[in-house]
């Protein structure tokens, strides 16, 4: 592998400072596309945040069985937090269509409200009925990201995703039974 630095200009004269970086074949991802050392540092903290983003869903749920007496308010919280969380994963479809430059560019973007808009429709729906919402939301965006390969999403996110995916839908699927059983 070899570096090499590169200073630019732009139209104020500013320098900026550009890296670029050649990878060794031994260097390919599963799908066989290289990665670069940016890459490779972002995977460790997409990791850890994501778990970290994630695990609130299901603390609730173990609260909600330690607190029955504060079962409603706190599968509140966990409805709520679920919805921002597909509403930031609208959002990253949102970074992938103004990335890219090909046909599919108008569908992501359409497809990027897509999550926000569900997260908003089932907080407003009464009983149990926002935890299905939500499940379904979490699993239809991740299929969709599944099926679209324009986009080049690395292997690894892919696979971050879906880990993601399955914790925040157990973590409701816990919320549920809780709302269920214990009122």
């Amino acid at each position: 592998m070899f570096r090499r630095q590169v200073w630019l200009r732009d139209s104020r004269q500013f320098p900026t400072k550009v890296v670029i970086t050649r990878l060794n074949d031994s260097q390919e991802s599963a799908n066989g596309s290289r990665t670069s050392e940016a890459t490779a540092a972002a995977m460790g903290p997409a990791q850890w945040l994501g778990y970290a983003g994630a695990l609130p869903v299901p603390g609730l749920a173990l609260l909600m069985w330690l607190l029955p007496d504060l079962v409603p308010r706190l599968g509140s919280y966990a409805i709520s937090y679920a919805a921002l969380i597909l509403s930031f994963l609208g959002g990253i479809q949102w970074g992938l269509a103004i990335r890219q430059n090909t046909g599919h560019t108008v569908s992501r973007l359409v497809v990027s409200v897509l999550p926000s808009l569900w997260a908003w429709i089932a907080l407003f729906l009464p009983g149990t009925w926002p935890y299905f919402f939500l499940i379904s939301g979490l699993w239809a965006l991740l299929g969709y990201e599944r099926t679209r390969k324009e986009a080049q999403i690395p292997a690894w996110f892919t696979t971050l995703r879906l880990r993601l995916t399955i914790l925040l839908s157990s973590g409701l699927a816990l919320c549920w039974g809780s709302q269920v059983f214990l009122l």
